[in-house]
């Protein structure tokens, strides 16, 4: 068992072992996308992901009839509610850091 006085060597991730034999130069994992995304795209993504997803396998097996239209409808407007209510918070959010940042500005 490792005391707390051990070291800990965290090798770095962003070069893999060369797959090639006898190559001894590591090769370059892909780049990871650290670019910003704006908070609205990704909830309206999220909406998307959540209506998209298929029932398990097992699911399917037992039901043998379409999901009725009144059933997606009421997913749907669900989901719609879901997003508008998250905009609305992310609206209040924006205008209260904008108060902020007027009140630092003034002072």
């Amino acid at each position: 068992m490792a005391s707390p006085s051990d070291t800990i060597i965290i090798t770095d991730d962003e070069e893999l072992p060369s797959l090639e034999p006898g190559s001894s130069r590591p090769r370059k994992a892909p780049r990871r996308d650290y670019s910003y995304r704006n908070f609205e795209n990704m909830i309206v993504e999220a909406v998307a992901d959540e209506t998209d997803t298929t029932p398990s396998r097992k699911r399917k097996r037992t039901e043998t009839k379409e999901p009725s239209s009144e059933r997606q409808l009421n997913k749907k407007q669900r989901l719609q509610e879901k997003s508008r209510i998250l905009q609305d918070e992310l609206r209040q959010e924006r205008e209260r850091h904008q108060k902020t940042q007027e009140e630092r500005s003034k002072e």
